[in-house]
């Protein structure tokens, strides 16, 4: 009941949210402050008020339906490993209905019928895809334009998917495709990714901000920049305006299980949690990576790595067209918008305008990748290997360069790319 709660002290005008903020923006977390994130998730199991403090013990669930109803009130779903393991702990049957029954209010009545078709056709641990889509981008108070007789997808789509304008990208398909779960190679980037900002952490002042290039639709390196104590602030950034307005539904300090309950950022979530209390010895509970993570990212920007100074567009304040980050990071960005290597050249240069002296850079790129698919679109990308990454790096003024290629033997010819490369590097 913690983010009902959250809701009710939000909508009443009494939230009490700064509690969290002022623990996820300090420098450092102490003893006390794990403590009292274990009371939150300890209070919100007892369905207490969550920022009570009392004695944290275990919990002994009164009914496995309790748990159930908890689990999808929290905006998991059932491939989450939470929900995997909560039902194996408990030793019942996954059943849809749960979702179904929590989300009924919310549902375009359209839609109804094609959900009671789908679950017929649904394997075990998988909601039927109407419904997924509910959950993927939020309806009701979150999505006060869906109309009851057209259904949450179909506004969506015509809202966004924009085929005259748009032939290429499509954040819609993106999120389908890439957003169906986490798969090795997903969590492999995502370890060496947050040991790359372990490793480097000592370089950052306390309290530095992060700038995210090229964001898409979903932030999810937001996620692991913000169990960094050293980051206090992450902006994430993007050109296409569609990015930009989903990215709005679960950033700007909006808790992201409201607005985004997409069942990759759930597992996500939870896997960055795993590497964080493994590396820090600290446990403070499943709501740690979300709620820290909606504290300290702030609403979308938009950047354009075309442009010589990538922020200096007219709908960004004045000063996010100076800004000078303490660490820019860009998840597979230049080297997936084009085919031409003088202008992935071009755009090194400009993401490289973005970095200030003695301040750093972090890149998650694709390696020799000549396309790469989602859905059934095959989008064209430009190859780049170490060598070439070192090379723009160092004339555009970097030392240190790091390069961890992380290898998964997949067919290059297959997919369009052999392997994904994690890169920092210090400016000079």
């Amino acid at each position: 009941m913690y983010l009902l709660d959250a809701f009710k002290h939000e909508f009443s005008g009494s939230s009490r949210r700064e509690l969290i903020e002022e623990i996820a923006s300090g420098s450092k977390f102490s003893l006390k402050e794990a403590k009292f994130l274990r009371e939150i998730v300890a209070n919100a199991f007892d369905r207490k008020d969550p920022y009570k403090k009392s004695r944290y013990g275990s919990h002994q669930f009164q009914h496995p339906i309790e748990l159930l109803d908890y689990i999808v009130s929290e905006g998991y779903t059932p491939s989450s490993p939470f929900v995997v393991w909560a039902h194996k702990k408990l030793g019942v049957r996954w059943n849809a209905m749960h979702w179904f029954r929590f989300l009924m209010r919310d549902i375009a009545p359209v839609d109804l019928e094609l959900i009671r078709e789908e679950m017929k056709k649904t394997d075990k641990f998988h909601l039927p895809q109407t419904l997924e889509f509910y959950y993927r981008l939020g309806s009701g108070l979150e999505r006060i334009t869906v109309n009851p007789d057209l259904g949450v997808r179909s506004v969506i789509k015509a809202e966004y998917e924009g085929v005259k304008k748009y032939k290429g990208f499509d954040p819609i398909d993106y999120l389908d495709y890439y957003y169906g779960g986490l798969d090795r190679e997903d969590m492999t980037i995502a370890k060496t990714f947050y040991t790359m900002l372990l490793e480097n952490r000592k370089k950052l002042p306390s309290n530095s901000v992060v700038l995210i290039v090229g964001n898409g639709p979903v932030p999810d390196e937001a996620q692991a920049l913000s169990m960094i104590s050293e980051i206090r602030t992450i902006i994430p950034s993007d050109v296409d305006p569609r990015n930009i307005e989903i990215m709005r539904r679960h950033t700007g300090r909006r808790n992201p299980l409201a607005t985004q309950k997409a069942r990759p950022g759930e597992e996500h979530a939870d896997f960055i949690y795993y590497l964080f209390e493994r590396y820090t010895k600290v446990n403070f509970g499943f709501f740690a990576v979300r709620e820290i993570t909606a504290v300290k990212t702030e609403g979308p920007v938009y950047g354009d790595v075309s442009k010589e100074n990538p922020l200096n567009i007219s709908q960004n304040s004045s000063s996010i067209k100076k800004l000078k980050a303490d660490l820019v990071v860009v998840p597979f960005c230049p080297e997936s918008i084009t085919d031409s290597m003088v202008q992935y050249r071009s755009y090194i240069t400009n993401i490289s305008n973005l970095v200030g002296s003695k301040r750093h850079l972090c890149m998650l790129a694709l390696k020799n990748a000549n396309y790469y698919i989602y859905g059934a679109k095959k989008l064209v990308a430009v190859p780049i290997d170490e060598n070439i990454v070192c090379n723009e790096l160092i004339k555009n003024g970097f030392i240190n360069i790091q390069i961890v290629t992380i290898k998964t033997g997949l067919d290059r010819r297959k997919r369009g790319f052999s392997d994904s490369m994690v890169i920092w590097a210090d400016k000079k």
